[in-house]
């Protein structure tokens, strides 16, 4: 009798256990199948395939309208933190970068390590166009770079390049062989001023590129940022210029912190503009803008589109 007991007993325990574990299971897979069901429902629905659609062409048809708003005929917006293109017109288009080529004659100098050496100014650099250098004049380095990023003297640029010179490895080689370094695949330097010359040529998306890659310099940022400089001569002793900045954003848009203007009458306006305000930073680059001060309009147009959109 206690055994047919203890049997019943000990079965009605396994049936309650058996009962409890098909509930609790029962239960889990519901719960589970609920919330993936929800996360199902809450991806399908954040955007339908018609909304994205929408999205996009949107997206497509605002660049497009930028494209036509602005006169260059090369351009392109840069996040440099993220590495990623916001906007780009023909951005890989040759064209000819006039002075903002001094940006890459100007990082070499820095990178030389020789800022407070005394440059001599040579009867071929005294003969550039848009100068106030005479031969036999003597500069420290850096104070021709203030003239160089600022006034864009085109005498400066050539007294770095010989300076900066060794036997068989121009100051040109160098540019170009930096170039390579930095990705700048479709550019090819012949003078260090960008003064014209056919086979001397860019693209938007490099000159992006050397902004980016200067910019991270925090001397180089010191020089393209500096509104106006008194500039003197170590020799002649007594002489001096003031050099203003010729990048008008520098007072006209607030988070402009650089970087060169250009322009020759074959490449028109050009412009590399750097922004940094709130933890966004820009780099805009615009070539062959239609008239001078139009690579100004072009470049604030960007700005605000690039600050609106992302």
């Amino acid at each position: 009798m206690k055994t047919k007991n203890r049997r019943i007993i000990i079965s009605l325990l396994l049936i309650v256990v058996f009962i409890y574990a098909v509930t609790r299971i029962g239960y889990n897979c519901f719960f589970s199948s609920r919330h993936s069901k929800a996360n199902i429902e809450k991806v399908t629905t954040s955007i339908s395939p018609e909304q994205w659609a929408a999205q996009t062409r949107a997206e497509i048809a605002s660049d497009k309208r930028m494209a036509e708003a602005i006169s260059a005929d090369a351009a392109i917006v840069v996040d440099p933190i993220h590495q990623k293109t916001l906007f780009e017109k023909n951005a890989d288009r040759k064209e000819y970068p006039a002075s903002m080529t001094k940006m890459m004659t100007c990082i070499l100098a820095i990178e030389s390590g020789r800022l407070d050496s005394v440059v001599p100014v040579s009867q071929q650099a005294s003969d550039a166009s848009d100068t106030y250098l005479s031969k036999g004049d003597c500069l420290v380095m850096s104070n021709l770079l203030y003239m160089l990023m600022l006034s864009s003297n085109n005498g400066a640029a050539v007294a770095l390049s010989e300076y900066l010179s060794t036997h068989g490895d121009s100051f040109i080689n160098k540019m170009n062989r930096k170039a390579k370094m930095l990705g700048m695949n479709h550019t090819h330097f012949v003078t260090p001023n960008g003064m014209h010359a056919p086979n001397h040529y860019s693209t938007a998306r490099d000159m992006a590129l050397l902004a980016a890659y200067c910019m991270r310099n925090a001397k180089f940022r010191e020089f393209v940022k500096t509104k106006e400089k008194r500039v003197r001569w170590q020799f002649h002793a007594g002489k001096n210029i003031h050099c203003r900045n010729e990048n008008k954003l520098l007072d006209l848009y607030d988070g402009v912190n650089g970087v060169k203007t250009g322009y020759t009458d074959i490449a028109l306006g050009c412009l590399a503009t750097s922004y940094e305000k709130n933890g966004k930073r820009l780099i805009v680059v615009v070539m062959h803008s239609s008239r001078g001060q139009f690579r100004f309009h072009d470049t604030v147009r960007l700005l605000d589109w690039a600050k609106k959109r992302y």
